[in-house]
């Protein structure tokens, strides 16, 4: 017995007790969308071009331009230069196809 009531092992995740979740209905197959969208903000050809440099400064340079990061030179941009290389590093070290790697 936990609190006010007995709590089911439908009713744990983690070890903490939980509320039950409403059904929600099942949504339409007219009302379904593609969860993911390939190729939406990097061409596979400027995926190609990413993959062909040969050095961690031109992958952040072409990550910069392709993410369009307009940010002026400083802190804020060499954060989200970072977060896109990183990003793109562990899709790579991870064995990722390209159709997996073009995320923002």
């Amino acid at each position: 017995r936990v609190g006010m009531g007995t709590i089911s092992a439908d009713h744990m995740a983690g070890g903490y007790a939980t509320a039950k979740a409403a059904e929600k209905p099942k949504p339409r197959k007219d009302e379904l969308r593609p969860l993911f969208l390939y190729f939406a903000d990097v061409s596979e050809a400027d995926l190609a071009k990413v993959a062909a440099a040969e050095t961690k400064s031109e992958v952040r340079k072409l990550l910069q331009e392709l993410m369009k990061i307009d940010q002026p030179e400083g802190l804020k941009a060499e954060i989200l230069v970072d977060m896109h290389y990183h990003n793109y590093s562990f899709c790579v070290s991870s064995g990722f196809p390209p159709e997996k790697t073009d995320r923002k």
